[in-house]
């Protein structure tokens, strides 16, 4: 997105951190609807950004033709259904690992393991219960978890590719 605006003359992300906050996304969705003034633009700014509204005037004073309106449109589409999808993901992998709270939990205390890894890592388990897994640095072994003391003798445990 940051390329079709700045193709627009939109210099956005000299102002702002990133296009993909909240403001930025406003910003973006309106200049695809075909909102082009920059006073207009510049207001749709939020929390910290308010205190730039003269920098985003100058900066979302540019001009956007059709094509770039329509590119943009098309990857807010694509963006939110990609959002649409990791959502309805994340309910299926919620659903599947129902039976392996605990799981989940003795591998969420492991430093270094997070939720979402631990999720990994027993579903993997549900799948292969039988097999030593390789994830995220960890050899796992159901009812075991240990981190090699070096990747070398990690590879020497398991030497199958990653």
């Amino acid at each position: 997105m940051g390329k079709v605006l700045e193709g627009a003359n939109i210099k956005l992300t000299s102002v702002a951190s990133s296009i993909e906050t909240l403001s930025g996304m406003s910003m973006v969705k309106a200049l695809s609807e075909g909102i082009v003034d920059a006073d207009a633009l510049a207001e749709m700014a939020q929390g910290s950004m308010r205190s730039k509204i003269d920098d985003l005037k100058r900066a979302m004073n540019g001009l956007i033709q059709p094509h770039q309106q329509m590119m943009l449109k098309t990857m807010l589409t694509h963006i939110n259904e990609l959002s649409r999808l990791i959502n309805l993901l994340d309910a299926e992998i919620g659903v599947r690992m129902r039976d392996e709270v605990e799981l989940v939990e003795a591998l969420d205390e492991i430093s270094g393991v997070g939720t979402v890894s631990a999720r990994n890592s027993a579903q993997t388990w549900t799948y292969f219960p039988q097999k030593r897994i390789w994830r995220h640095g960890l050899v796992c072994v159901r009812g075991a978890t240990r981190v090699p003391a070096s990747e070398k003798a990690a590879r020497h445990e398991n030497p199958t590719p990653r």
